[in-house]
């Protein structure tokens, strides 16, 4: 089964520089499309989906 996910951009003091994190993982890329919208929508981001080979083979 293929998994999606919603990566996004945030800011760590650790590294001091912008870092891409999963926000969360879905089964199914509706599922993962509703997130990302309501996530972009609270937080004012741009997260992406993107599907579990791609997140492998960055």
């Amino acid at each position: 089964m293929k998994k999606y996910y919603v990566v996004a951009t945030k800011w760590s003091e650790g590294h001091e520089a912008q870092i891409k994190y999963v926000a969360g993982e879905f089964p199914e890329y509706v599922l993962a499309a509703i997130f990302k919208d309501a996530y972009n929508e609270h937080y004012h981001a741009n997260a992406e989906i993107v599907d579990e080979f791609f997140l492998l083979n960055r």
